[in-house]
């Protein structure tokens, strides 16, 4: 049980995530460009699957750059302010990321649960996937976000002895 929940918790979950949906990129338009240059056809589906896939490599990749510290950040205002004011910056850095976590979260299952039944035209590829990975950014990054929260609000301060 223990390695399940460092799985998830050290970010290993994602990362499997971010290579697979690389992978489903990567090998449909291959395939498509292959089917082009030698049977002169064309498949919407595999260029479907491939869009999906990119598109939710930004999506559920959310909370992992959380994690590692690399996603769009505020470092060039961050910087000219006072450490007081540095440590403020990230405190409603990681409230926004938390808000914006939580609504995406939120619309990620609600629309997934509206187009269970919807398919993307000319295909049988369910609308519902690329929801799904909004979904799963979107919690990922709240509860990376509300972790850093906690652990910056009740972090313990340093004594004299911790910083010799």
């Amino acid at each position: 049980m223990k390695k399940l929940i460092s799985f998830f918790r050290d970010g290993t979950a994602e990362e499997w995530l971010g290579r697979a949906l690389i992978v489903i990129v990567i090998i449909p338009v291959v395939l498509n460009i292959l089917n082009r240059e030698i049977f002169n056809r064309y498949s919407v589906t595999l260029e479907s699957i491939a869009l999906l896939a990119y598109v939710g490599i930004g999506y559920a990749m959310f909370g992992y750059l959380y994690k590692k510290d690399d996603h769009v950040d505020v470092r060039f205002v961050k910087l000219l302010l006072p450490p007081f004011g540095q440590k403020m910056v990230e405190l409603f850095r990681d409230i926004f990321i938390l808000a914006f976590s939580a609504f995406m979260a939120y619309w990620g299952i609600k629309l997934a649960l509206n187009n269970l039944d919807r398919t993307v035209p000319a295909t049988n590829i369910c609308y519902s996937w690329g929801y799904v990975l909004i979904a799963v950014g979107g919690i990922s990054g709240a509860m990376r976000s509300f972790w850093a929260l906690v652990s910056r609000l009740f972090r313990k301060k340093k004594s004299k002895e911790d910083e010799t």
